[in-house]
């Protein structure tokens, strides 16, 4: 969908590389992403977890978000929701921090996901098990 990215970027690309990125109205700098959300079934991404430059926690549904090269754009200043919307959110989804450092909504420990301009999770990067050179010794 070329009106949600600019030409330059490339899809689909990695959802933890949107972790830390600032969130920007205008020329005003608002937060920066905490975390994505994803819906259960780790098939699309709902929002963007906004830690505000005060701290409070806000949410930015995808649909309402423009995915920029170093930054995010709600597409309205009504699209950066409260706390209470957020938890909304996060009670009917899955933080995809949770689905990294967890069992994994999808099966498993997670490393990453590949989203799509739409928000459809078009891979999903299981994390691989640690070897140890006893395990390198006892498969060669």
């Amino acid at each position: 969908m070329a009106s949600r990215d600019s030409a330059e970027l490339v899809w689909p690309r990695s959802a933890r590389s949107l972790l830390g990125r600032k969130v920007r109205v205008g020329d005003v700098n608002v937060g920066s992403v905490a975390d994505v959300v994803v819906n259960r079934s780790v098939g699309h991404v709902l929002g963007l977890v906004v830690e505000g430059r005060s701290g409070q926690p806000h949410f930015l549904p995808w649909v309402a978000a423009r995915v920029e090269e170093d930054q995010i754009v709600p597409t309205s200043v009504f699209g950066l929701l409260s706390a209470t919307e957020l938890s909304f959110y996060l009670e009917n989804g899955v933080r995809l921090s949770h689905a990294i450092d967890g069992p994994g909504a999808a099966g498993g420990p997670l490393d990453d996901l590949l989203i799509d301009p739409d928000g459809d999770v078009a891979a999903i990067v299981r994390r691989r098990p640690a070897t140890t050179p006893f395990a390198a010794e006892a498969a060669g």
